[in-house]
């Protein structure tokens, strides 16, 4: 990036992801009636995701983040830090994996098989946005906000080089 501040265009409006957070929380809401479950973020592309969807969410809600990181630049590298080897609040819950993109499929594989090891009662995901791309990891979340092409994005909790987090809304970088 130029050290002038990048232009950007919309992608995903903030009135269409408060709309779209309101949706899935009714959902979710009725999803686990009646049942002990979890909200895992993971930190820190999902903070504003989990933060307005929890706005909607019953207050009894329980949350759990992981700082999970697997990106440099605009790249996944694959490796997945962050992880706990141990997580007592979790053992027999059903867990709700809440993250902000689903591109490779890497990140979530890797936090699901984790959760499933830790002996968890269930792993569901949730993600505002799918990119349209081939996944390395057979990955089908449960709930998806936005279906998006293979672009890299920004805001609403994304970021580049841990910049740009604090946009609000989905955008593109005009070069």
């Amino acid at each position: 990036m130029s050290a002038t501040a990048p232009r950007f265009k919309t992608v995903i409006s903030q009135k269409r992801i408060a709309t779209k957070n309101r949706e899935l929380a009714l959902s979710i809401s009725n999803y686990y009636r009646n049942k002990e479950w979890v909200l895992l973020g993971l930190m820190s592309g999902s903070l504003y995701f989990l933060g307005d969807l929890l706005r909607h969410l019953p207050a009894e809600t329980r949350v759990e983040t992981w700082k999970i990181s697997s990106y440099q630049g605009k790249r996944s590298t694959g490796i997945i830090s962050g992880i706990p080897a141990k997580a007592p609040s979790l053992k027999n819950r059903h867990v709700l994996i809440l993250d902000d993109i689903l591109d490779t499929g890497c990140t979530l594989a890797h936090v699901r098989d984790a959760l499933l090891n830790l002996e968890v009662a269930s792993v569901q995901i949730c993600v505002l946005l799918s990119k349209k791309v081939k996944r390395s990891y057979p990955i089908k979340p449960r709930w998806v906000g936005f279906k998006i092409p293979p672009r890299f994005v920004l805001g609403y909790g994304l970021d580049l080089e841990g910049q740009y987090r604090g946009v609000p809304e989905i955008v593109e970088v005009i070069d």
